[in-house]
């Protein structure tokens, strides 16, 4: 997800406690995203496109992201200490917040609010980024490049599925996503500085040597 459309989120965005038309029944909260970079064009011509809602499941095993987990806490501590009651449908589910820490209801966060408080993240967690600067973007494309190269066995996404979640506009698959994700693979898979390693890594036969992975030790 952007920024810009994670801060003008609202309740009637983020649908909760809803469960699968299926025997299991799993339980999700459902992210409907508007303001999409370059989706407004589909809309006028298309109607409301299923491909901006997005389930949310609990993911227990990476607790760091686990958006159901992380929104619905959010959301209580903004119903108990921020609203004071049950949030309406067109409340914010990311209020601005002036410098003097005032939460202010009726006006989503600003970017530069965010910014800010991710250079002091950094800051305060000692990463020496010299020149550079991390920003909201850098959460995106890691995002993007985890989910197709360095999530655990079976779990990695496709080129297809990282576009339809990362939204992508069309006209920006080949210049974007290539860059995030086709060239850091080129890098691995052409890369030979462990030429002299005692186990030779085949990384040609699979996807990222995934096949020496699922062996059987010996």
């Amino acid at each position: 997800f952007r920024n810009f459309e994670l801060a003008k989120l609202q309740t009637k965005h983020y649908r909760r406690n809803l469960q699968t038309q299926d025997e299991y029944q799993w339980k999700y909260d459902e992210c409907h995203l508007e303001q999409w970079k370059g989706w407004q064009h589909h809309i006028s011509k298309e109607g409301d496109l299923e491909s901006h809602r997005y389930e949310i499941h609990p993911q227990p095993d990476m607790p760091s992201v686990d958006m159901h987990f992380h929104m619905n806490s959010w959301i209580i501590f903004l119903e108990t200490f921020v609203y004071g009651h049950e949030l309406e449908p067109n409340d914010f589910i990311f209020p601005s917040v002036t410098s003097t820490g005032t939460v202010q209801p009726g006006t989503p966060i600003s970017h530069d609010t965010i910014q800010k408080w991710l250079d002091e993240f950094v800051e305060g967690a000692n990463i020496e980024l010299g020149t550079t600067k991390l920003t909201t973007h850098c959460f995106r494309r890691g995002g993007a490049q985890y989910k197709f190269m360095y999530a655990s066995i079976g779990k990695h996404w496709s080129l297809a599925t990282i576009c339809w979640w990362g939204g992508w506009a069309q006209g920006e698959h080949r210049d974007t996503l290539i860059r995030y994700l086709l060239d850091e693979l080129y890098h691995y898979e052409e890369g030979h500085g462990d030429a002299l390693h005692p186990i030779k890594v085949e990384k040609d036969v699979s996807f990222l040597n995934e096949h020496s992975s699922m062996q059987v030790p010996t």
